[in-house]
């Protein structure tokens, strides 16, 4: 079985205030390919950022045909012996690696890195294509990282074909074909892939990835893709959709965007690693809407309750037990919250004593609190820390809510208290 996604002739790939047209995307896709064909083995992908250069990378993996492994939250570090751990041939490091927070520990010729200079002039003056017509086979075997929801991040894997059923449903639901969408979120996360990158690649007009260009490219977005961890950035006046997932959906954060924005279509989305987005959707305009169900829209994936847990089948007959509670009524879902209480940081769920350790470990900062209150992490915090803690919040997109205080109390001076 395979599905065939074409990017359309009048298609713009926009990055850095530069427009990419079709016949670039078909170059650097041709170039990509290229470099791929040379690397022995299984190939690991460590995502950096959004860029030109990583969206050509990821459509010439699926013109390979080749198996690859979404590294995900294990590959924040990159090093010889997750290399060898993961029994990969090669590990490519994809986006823009200065303005990402991965580590490199080791230099190797099994070891890519995207964007660099010299990839760049060797693909500007590469003088092959490719015709952008990418197929997603059953053939094709994709591992990747699980993002904590069910225990500790642990590598499964589906067909590409399994992916672009959420592709394409993704496509029929949130775009159409005059889309001006505009990304900022990172990549290392699957269920970004395909309900939004893979898709607008695919429907849209234009795709903007905005690093730096987010305030100049929202004055022409009709579709956004917005995660409470991007609550620093300035949404328009005026959208057409925005979708957002990944963690229950908070009135403060509807709110703020209900302050900045009028959106026709607010989608919130629910899926897994395992089990790709979207499987259920809902359309929240205002807080009333926050109590409504998730209706099931994946008819290639089956859905019931075991215990109070989520259960679902795959297209594949895979069964998955999720640690998500709720309850299903005819095709309705209600999420009732995970039974591991973790916190998405760089995309993943991850424990709270995770979470600290990469916090203390990034800011130097002792004197902090986390507290769990309402289904939502609030971060107590130190005035004097706040340019720490913010840079640490953007850089790592936590989910977790600031409060800054000019002291913190201590607990017999064994612990910070809220």
């Amino acid at each position: 079985m395979q599905n065939n996604f074409r990017i359309r002739d009048d298609f713009v790939l926009r990055y850095r205030r530069r427009d990419y047209h079709y016949q670039d995307i078909a170059q650097a896709v041709s170039y990509w390919l290229d470099q791929i064909d040379r690397t022995q083995g299984t190939i690991g992908i460590a995502y950096a950022t959004l860029s030109f250069s990583s969206v050509a990378f990821l459509l010439a993996l699926y013109k390979s045909q080749r198996p690859f492994t979404h590294l995900g939250v294990v590959g924040r570090e990159v090093t010889e012996q997750l290399l060898q751990d993961q029994q990969l041939g090669a590990i490519f490091v994809v986006g823009d690696l200065f303005h990402s927070n991965i580590k490199l520990d080791f230099i190797s010729n099994q070891l890519h890195h995207t964007d660099t200079w010299d990839h760049a002039y060797n693909c500007a003056v590469w003088t092959g294509t490719e015709e952008l017509v990418i197929p997603f086979t059953e053939d094709q075997t994709i591992r990747a990282f699980t993002s904590g929801s069910t225990g500790r991040p642990s590598a499964v894997a589906m067909s590409a074909y399994t992916e672009s059923l959420s592709i394409r449903l993704a496509m029929d639901l949130f775009f159409v074909d005059d889309d001006y969408c505009v990304f900022a979120h990172g990549m290392s996360h699957m269920g970004v892939h395909t309900t939004a990158i893979l898709p607008g690649l695919f429907k849209a007009r234009v795709v903007s990835l905005a690093d730096h260009t987010w305030d100049e490219e929202m004055l022409h977005a009709t579709h956004v893709q917005f995660f409470s961890t991007m609550s620093f950035l300035q949404l328009p006046k005026r959208l057409r959709v925005l979708t957002t997932g990944g963690n229950t959906l908070k009135s403060t954060f509807l709110e703020q965007i209900h302050s900045q924005c009028q959106v026709d279509t607010i989608y919130d989305i629910y899926g897994l690693t395992e089990c790709l987005p979207p499987l259920a959707i809902r359309c929240v305009q205002s807080i009333a809407g926050l109590n409504k169900p998730f209706t099931w829209v994946n008819a290639s994936y089956q859905v019931s309750i075991a215990g109070d847990r989520i259960k679902i089948t795959r297209p594949d007959d895979v069964v998955f037990v999720t640690s998500d509670c709720g309850s299903l009524v005819d095709n309705q879902l209600t999420f009732l919250g995970r039974a591991l209480i973790m916190i998405r940081l760089n995309g993943n769920l991850v424990s709270v004593e995770d979470f600290k350790q990469a916090f203390e470990a990034s800011t130097k900062i002792i004197n902090y609190v986390v507290e769990y209150n309402n289904n939502e992490f609030v971060l107590h915090a130190l005035l004097s820390d706040s340019n720490k803690v913010t840079e640490f919040i953007q850089t790592s997109n936590a989910n977790v809510f600031v409060k800054y205080h000019n002291t913190l109390d201590t607990n017999g001076g064994i612990k910070n208290i809220s």
